[in-house]
């Protein structure tokens, strides 16, 4: 853990996670940001559904948590959260005789989780979580707040060996935090193209499509000329086998026939080579 430490920064960076080590998202199948098992839209997050949902988050998002009044459910991004999950180092861990207690930090704050025991199960608390001190783990559970000190009451805490499952941990809680206060996201027009939204209605917003009003296009070859202006403008153009893998499989039957189309109507013409195409058209 020597690395973690010595790359330490004090949790001044962002709202949503600091610039150390990360803390990884979810792991989990289904349920992602935006996703019904996230419960609300961007700034809502009713009381009634934030008890069924799963957020992740940093632990500085967790600090930094509002509550209208102590009676409330916590807000992050003026939503609701219920269960939370986060993934940190374990710094330290302190066992008493009705839990135990975790000392965690993620490079964005530094947090108590407590796992409480059931005194009646065998080997409760035991030798369990030896060895976890400066290990990575992944704690689901709720937020919690006693005597103006937060903690998180765990419900389920389990070591994470995956150091991929920590940067994705972060990625995953930095979409959640933009989906909540940019909303969802928007599809920019390459996108549009390689999913296959066709035609002049997915691109009644874009330059392109006003530059192309005054032809006589299908929706395939107004796909394809959109496909090219997404693409990185260089000098050489688009190699006409990135263009097929770019644009959504059977769009057209003949790609090479498409182009002709689109050269005779003037709208591309070759560059390097005969492989090479590049738009007329500015937008």
């Amino acid at each position: 853990m020597n690395s973690y430490t010595s790359n330490y920064n004090p949790y001044q960076q962002t709202s949503y996670g600091g610039n150390a080590a990360p803390d990884g998202g979810g792991f989990m199948q289904g349920g992602g940001f935006g996703s019904p098992g996230m419960g609300g839209s961007p700034g809502s997050g009713g009381r009634t559904r934030s008890a069924n949902t799963l957020r992740p988050v940093t632990i500085k998002q967790i600090l930094d948590a509002q509550q209208p009044h102590p009676d409330a459910d916590f807000r992050i991004d003026n939503a609701d959260i219920g269960q939370i999950t986060f993934v940190a180092a374990i710094r330290n861990v302190s066992l008493q005789s009705t839990n135990v207690t975790f000392r965690m930090e993620d490079g964005t704050g530094l947090l108590e989780a407590k796992q409480w025991l059931d005194a009646g199960a065998e080997g409760a608390g035991g030798n369990k979580f030896e060895g976890w001190t400066d290990t990575y783990a992944r704690v689901t559970g709720q937020l919690k707040s006693f005597g103006q000190r937060r903690h998180v009451s765990v419900s389920h805490i389990r070591q994470v060996t995956d150091m991929h499952e920590v940067l994705y941990h972060l990625l995953e809680a930095t979409s959640v935090h933009l989906y909540f206060t940019r909303g969802p996201h928007q599809p920019t027009s390459a996108n549009q193209a390689a999913a296959g939204a066709g035609g002049q209605q997915a691109y009644g917003h874009n330059p392109l499509d006003a530059q192309l009003a005054g032809y006589n296009l299908s929706p395939a070859l107004r796909q394809i000329m959109a496909v090219i202006h997404a693409a990185p403008d260089t000098n050489e153009g688009i190699h006409v086998r990135n263009l097929v893998q770019m644009c959504p499989p059977g769009l057209v039957p003949d790609m090479g026939e498409a182009i002709e189309q689109l050269m005779g109507e003037g709208l591309l013409y070759t560059t390097i080579d005969d492989e090479h195409v590049k738009s007329t058209v500015q937008t």
